[in-house]
């Protein structure tokens, strides 16, 4: 039964996979349409009831229904839009069709996260035809996960009835070591521009070279401030609402990763970089900072930590702009209930291994929706593997752990 089921899914993956649905640049805007078109026609052929939820600044969103006359309804999240890929990024073959090499499909969005949603898609679609759906389910796919979903907590807000569960299960992301998972928490994040100006132009280095203010110089100057010499964060009040870590808690690349915070320096620009020389002191340059934070820290506490480390430590000779965005709050999920004690039980069921519990380093924004605005339990079961790649070149998806996520699904979501 496994085979004809993971078929049906390497078909529709197939497909999935080819729309260049690329939220980041508008030139694939044509993409993302028919992409959404593409899973909204899937949902219809197999008699879900369909409706398209729509914002100004975001692309459609797909809501899907199928009600079975359970007690109990199932939401599933997913997004159908992906990062950008290019062959000439070091791909092997095009990112846009789904390649199979070394026990491992590969393909832009094969797990971030048209693979790993497909499977729960494909796992309903055997268990309606058997008559063994647990669950009435909902699906909701939107298209702008990978810029921030921004103005997607006013669609949940205006269709909370319409969004209404018992519970909720995602699965976008990767498994521990090898281990079956479930994630316990995500970190908080925003992101900050720090544009430092030390003239109206760039000077003639000749002329003016050890007198003027060199714009990059200054900006590398305040940047290594921010950090001390044993590696930690120097702003002031920056560790100042962040839990001990628990005691159970022994790896240390979950600790730095998921319970403490960071701050990256993501992109630095200023000066002449093209062929050749100018022999310019750069007037401007700016730099891209992210941060990242843990439970109870509160991104616009740490984003004026910043603003204030920012004025107090930069030079008084120099102007300076700081633009904050994308402000996200951390989350630590309640694990203590039965949805999640099932998936649990399934998960070790099918692994033959016990559940880790992870907190995840990254963000995912609509899980703060679900939990303040619907305030529904949360099942976050990842599926990939840990060397998929995720938003990098070659993105892959072991196919061991597709059957395994198969085996989930069917076990978890039927009866």
């Amino acid at each position: 039964m496994q085979d004809k089921i993971f078929k049906e899914y390497l078909d529709l993956l197939k497909k999935a996979v080819s729309f260049r649905s690329v939220s980041t640049d508008g030139v694939f805007k044509g993409e993302v349409e028919k992409c959404f078109n593409w899973y909204s026609d899937l949902f219809k052929r197999n008699g879900f009831k369909v409706k398209t939820l729509q914002n100004k600044n975001l692309n459609n969103i797909l809501f899907a229904e199928y009600n079975v006359g359970a007690k109990e309804t199932c939401l599933i999240y997913g997004h159908y839009d992906v990062q950008p890929a290019d062959i000439k990024d070091g791909w092997q073959e095009d990112p846009f069709k789904l390649v199979f090499k070394n026990n491992r499909l590969i393909a832009r969005g094969v797990v971030d996260n048209k693979g790993q949603n497909l499977i729960h898609i494909v796992s309903i679609l055997n268990l309606i035809k058997q008559n063994k759906l647990k669950y009435n389910v909902k699906f909701l796919l939107e298209g702008d996960e990978e810029t921030g979903s921004e103005g997607l907590d006013k669609i949940i807000k205006t269709n909370k009835q319409l969004l209404a569960s018992d519970f909720v299960l995602i699965s976008d992301g990767e498994v521990f070591k090898n281990n079956p998972c479930i994630e316990v928490g995500f970190r908080g994040t925003f992101n900050a521009t720090l544009t430092i100006k030390t003239a109206d132009n760039d000077l003639h280095s000749g002329i003016y070279g050890g007198f003027a203010k060199n714009a990059i110089l200054e900006l590398c100057r305040i940047l290594c401030k921010m950090y001390r010499k044993d590696g930690k964060v120097a702003i002031k009040n920056f560790y100042k609402d962040v839990d001990r870590i628990p005691k159970n808690i022994k790896d240390e690349f979950q600790i730095k990763t998921g319970l403490l915070p960071c701050i990256e320096f993501t992109g630095i620009q200023g000066g002449y970089t093209k062929q050749g020389y100018k022999n310019a002191i750069p007037a401007t340059a700016f730099a891209k900072v992210n941060f990242r934070l843990v439970e109870k820290q509160s991104p616009q506490k740490v984003a004026k930590y910043f603003v204030d480390f920012i004025k107090q430590n930069i030079s008084k000779e120099v102007k300076y702009k700081v633009k904050i965005e994308g402000l996200n709050k951390p989350l630590k999920i309640n694990v203590n209930n039965k949805y999640v004690e099932r998936a649990r039980e399934v998960l070790e069921s099918v692994w033959k291994k016990k559940v880790v519990f992870k907190y995840v380093g990254g963000s995912l924004p609509i899980t703060n929706y679900f939990h303040d605005i619907l305030k529904t339990p949360l099942v976050m079961a990842p599926l990939a593997n840990e060397d998929c790649n995720m938003h990098g070149v070659n993105e892959n998806f072991n196919i061991d752990f597709i059957r395994k996520g198969i085996d989930f699904s069917l076990k978890f979501l039927g009866r």
